[in-house]
């Protein structure tokens, strides 16, 4: 029996019931919350337990409703994490992006609870969850493809719902749930759920994985598996006296597949390399595919300094095997105090079992504040200079193209005016390069306009820093910021995509 639907027959009904009968009714409700573990009740941000799936039953999906590219305008994603300025430019061009919203203004849901209408939500908002996962993907060294899926976001969407308007978490739903469907629950039965957050924030929850339940950080590894291309998500914002929810659909098709290529033979978090401390969270974890790491140990070292550890106990069915540690002193819900210098940790996994072979792995991760600039100012000592022309090709409104041509040896610059901008418009700047395309700046409405007749001025600019090209945006009120750098065609192919909406 649901525990609501006995809230409510005590409500109604218990000023005429004898006092027997309403122990009787305070017994059920006792026993139910006694004998009731397949979900939780929420307090504050919670998480439910993840997805366990046995690799020899799982279950295969299939769907064609899928978005592609030409659905989803998102940038490629591509980082060098062994180079310090590489990946602190991909933090502040691909994560910040979306911390600069309000999620509760993009959102746009259009739904309620009141007539369990399940709603939409923005194709804006759900592109800034999928950039937050594939951010995290990549920094992973994992294919960084995701998109979301039409049926899934549906199922996802009918889930969160459920979640939010009973307040508790659950993979197996009851029917007797406000707000139950066969399409919320099955939602809910292959997605990562959670009460607190939602949006992009939640992927932060899931990669930090808090909690006593979630120690072998099950949804982190849901979300970094490597074969998966589709997922799907549901949001609930906070309405009224209804909490905000996620549900993020992370089981397709792939499942069961060849193992895609992946950076490293292992994936970890934070993985080898440098990693911006915001994204760096008390659990540490290494996956390897079919591993056994009963017999594992493993050793952390700060800067060559031993660093005391807890080894969680290891689990199976959430993606690839793994393990996962803690320093001691450390809770799973603290976050990663800000370095006042870059903190180089070396880390040791002996006695891996692979394949009947016994395997050891050392690799280093460099903790770093992506905001605190140690790097040579652009045209700095060494820098080589150049200028390069545009051809504009701006159509209002819309998607317009900068061709750069880069002519080495000098300096110069391209100035970029936009008209007839409301208040609310987002303006994105991204460098296109033959390998991919990054993003270079997102003015959001906050940053303001340069007049009152909604005319924004941006000046790119571009230097040759030795071996790295650089290229900056600068709005004539704000000054430099935000790099874009191509190191990958030696600056011989630029463009500039600038959309707007």
């Amino acid at each position: 029996m649901n525990m609501f639907i006995i809230l409510k027959i005590l409500s109604r009904y218990g000023h005429r019931c004898n006092h027997k009968s309403t122990k009787v009714i305070w017994l059920l409700i006792s026993i139910f919350l006694i004998s009731s573990t397949s979900y939780v009740f929420a307090d504050n941000g919670d998480l439910g337990d993840p997805i366990q799936i046995d690799n020899k039953t799982a279950p295969s999906f299939q769907s064609n409703n899928h978005q592609t590219g030409e659905d989803v305008l998102l940038p490629e994603f591509i980082v060098n994490i062994q180079d310090r300025e590489d990946s602190k430019e991909f933090f502040i061009n691909t994560y910040l992006v979306s911390e600069n919203l309000d999620p509760e203004k993009v959102i746009d849901w259009n739904g309620s609870h009141r007539t369990c209408d399940e709603g939409t939500t923005a194709q804006d908002f759900q592109n800034e969850v999928i950039r937050r996962i594939n951010y995290f993907r990549e920094m992973a060294g994992v294919p960084a493809n995701i998109t979301f899926d039409e049926e899934f976001n549906n199922n996802a969407q009918k889930a969160a719902l459920m979640m939010s308007a009973n307040n508790a978490l659950s993979h197996t739903p009851p029917e007797t749930w406000d707000c139950f469907t066969d399409e919320g629950a099955l939602g809910a039965s292959r997605s990562n759920l959670g009460l607190g957050s939602f949006g992009w924030t939640s992927i932060d929850r899931y990669m930090q994985d808090q909690g006593n339940g979630n120690s072998a950080v099950g949804h982190r590894r849901w979300i970094l598996f490597p074969a998966t291309t589709l997922m799907g998500a549901g949001n609930i914002p906070p309405t009224n006296n209804f909490r905000e929810t996620n549900a993020l659909w992370v089981i397709d098709s792939n499942f069961s597949v060849e193992r895609p290529e992946t950076r490293d033979e292992f994936v970890a978090w934070p993985p080898p390399g440098f990693v911006p401390y915001q994204t760096v969270y008390p659990r540490w974890s290494f996956s390897f595919p079919n591993a056994d790491f009963s017999s594992s140990t493993v050793s952390m070292q700060q800067n060559s300094r031993s660093v005391n550890i807890s080894v969680e106990p290891t689990a199976t069915g959430f993606g690839e095997n793994t393990i996962v540690w803690i320093p001691t002193g450390m809770s799973s819900s603290d976050q990663w105090s800000k370095p006042n210098s870059d903190e180089t940790y070396t880390i040791n996994i002996n006695n891996v079992g692979v394949g009947g072979e016994i395997k050891s792995f050392t690799y280093n991760v460099i903790v770093f504040d992506p905001l605190k600039d140690t790097s040579t100012p652009p045209g700095g000592p060494g820098g080589k200079a150049f200028t390069f022309k545009c051809e504009k090709d701006l159509l209002k409104g819309s998607i317009g193209l900068e061709r750069l041509n880069m002519e080495l040896g000098e300096s110069g610059s391209c100035e970029l005016a936009l008209t007839d901008l409301k208040p609310d418009t987002l303006v994105e700047v991204s460098s296109k390069m033959r390998s991919g395309i990054r993003s270079c700046i997102r003015i959001t409405p906050e940053f303001g306009m340069t007049d009152n007749n909604g005319k924004l001025t941006i000046t790119i600019s571009a230097v040759n820093r030795g071996t790295d090209w650089i290229a900056w945006c600068v709005p004539d009120h704000e000054g430099k910021f935000n790099f874009s750098k191509d190191s990958y065609d030696n600056g011989t192919a630029w463009g500039m995509i600038v959309n707007v909406r």
